[in-house]
């Protein structure tokens, strides 16, 4: 792996832990949740980040199942685009959630998650258009209580 891609990883997805959560809290797991970190070199507005995909295990997430938990606030991918007032700080670590009935199966993952966002630009420069199409795939498991390096 070229040592860009690994940065790239270790950046974005900064352990390989995911946790089964009761998303509704009615007692009953219907979601999975892991810890993203902003991959762009500065921090970005969450308008600007304009797509979201998660794969896991070969099926793919509907968009208007995944969510953003940032500092206490839920935002769901598909509104993100329009929040121009919150922002995804440089080298933050913020969690990324799905719903998906029963949540994931204890053991290992494949998980994919590709974002694609637009840099943030000053007032007054209009035909400068930059995006960061970032995907990475790893290895992730599910296991008992919560976060941590495996």
């Amino acid at each position: 792996m070229p040592l860009g891609e690994k940065q790239l990883v270790d950046a974005m997805i900064p352990n390989r832990s995911v946790k089964n959560v009761d998303i509704s809290k009615n007692g009953l797991m219907d979601g999975f949740r892991f810890e993203i970190g902003n991959p762009v070199y500065r921090g970005v507005p969450f308008s600007c980040v304009e797509d979201v995909k998660l794969v896991v295990d070969n099926e793919e997430i509907p968009k208007n199942k995944i969510s953003f938990l940032v500092r206490g606030q839920r935002i769901n991918a598909e509104d993100a685009p329009t929040l121009h007032e919150i922002w995804w700080r440089q080298g933050e670590i913020i969690s990324l959630q799905a719903k998906k009935d029963g949540g994931l199966a204890h053991g290992e993952h494949e998980v994919n998650i590709k974002l694609v966002i637009r840099y943030a630009q000053p007032y007054g420069i209009h035909d400068f258009e930059q995006r960061l199409h970032a995907a990475v795939t790893v290895r992730m498991m599910v296991g008992g209580a919560g976060y941590g390096k495996l």
